[in-house]
């Protein structure tokens, strides 16, 4: 990857929306950008599945998810399938987040998962099984290399539970109410579906967690109020550079509350929540579509039937 397509200075892992275009599996494997956003979804997904299967905490899918992402800026998914980078992050993350699983459990549930098998008993080896241990072995290699043995992540979801804690330290009790945790909830669940696309690698942690809470809160507010686009509008001109030490709510919060608690540029705001949507609505429109021999949707695609971001 060119260098000068590299978005912040301060990280290497932020990248300019045109990345997208120019990554290995494009210009050396010829897949189309629709065929990769694909993969990087279904292997995202994969992730999750195992990860829940391993009972890893949801710390270390998550950055498993991430690595997934900043592997294939760098090797494409002609050279590594999906499924076994995915093995290999996971292995990794689990190392990393200090909940560790042998390679072999690891590779038992990737088998599992993508070959539609029961895992193998403890006590047994099968051929099989042995190349999925030999292969995330060998794989995990050209990932810390991919990584250059950068491992920190931020997630969003850290963020968004500082936001929520802030919220319920500064309402009364008695101004909280089901809408709230509703919002949380909503939240919440857009972070964990933002790592099924690029998101991680094109935007902070602080404008993901922004752009959830942005689609959550016009989730749970539509049709009472205006458009997202709308509410974004108004955002223009609020950051300071206090940041979150500035925030303070008092029974509502808004997506402008939002915007300066994470400090984030309105403009970058509106570009994370662009994928997001696009992502849902390609979701709403394919909610039949099966991957891996399962469902491939979210529950959040049907709270987006109406137009909220025109």
């Amino acid at each position: 990857m060119d260098s000068k397509e590299i978005k912040d200075t301060r990280s290497q892992w932020l990248f300019d929306p045109g990345a997208l275009w120019k990554t290995p599996s494009i210009v050396f494997s010829s897949i189309s950008r629709e065929r990769e956003l694909l993969d990087r979804a279904r292997g995202v997904e994969f992730i999750f599945r195992v990860g829940v299967q391993l009972q890893i905490s949801l710390t270390a899918m998550l950055t498993a998810a991430t690595y997934f992402h900043r592997f294939y800026m760098r090797y494409s998914f002609g050279d590594f399938h999906r499924v076994e980078t995915a093995g290999s992050c996971i292995f990794l993350s689990t190392k990393i987040e200090e909940c560790g699983r042998k390679v072999r459990d690891v590779a038992n549930i990737c088998m599992s998962k993508a070959q539609g098998i029961p895992p193998v008993p403890h006590e047994e080896e099968t051929p099989e099984l042995i190349r999925w241990q030999t292969k995330i072995l060998a794989n995990e290699e050209t990932l810390l290399e991919a990584l250059c043995f950068d491992f920190f992540v931020q997630h969003p979801h850290a963020l968004l539970s500082d936001l929520f804690e802030r919220l319920h330290k500064d309402c009364d009790p008695k101004d909280l109410n089901e809408k709230h945790f509703t919002l949380q909830d909503y939240a919440w669940s857009i972070a964990n579906d933002s790592l099924r696309t690029p998101l991680c690698v094109l935007h902070s942690s602080s404008t993901i967690a922004a752009a959830c809470f942005a689609i959550a809160h016009a989730i749970v507010e539509e049709p009472k109020h205006t458009t997202l686009q709308e509410r974004l509008s108004e955002c223009s001109g609020l950051i300071s550079s206090e940041g979150n030490e500035e925030a303070s709510f008092h029974g509502n919060i808004s997506i402008i509350d939002a915007v300066k608690f994470f400090n984030v540029q309105p403009s970058e705001l509106a570009d994370a929540i662009v994928v997001l949507l696009d992502f849902y609505h390609f979701q709403a429109d394919y909610i039949k579509t099966t991957v891996d021999g399962q469902v491939f949707g979210s529950n959040i695609a049907g709270g987006l039937s109406k137009p909220i971001f025109t």
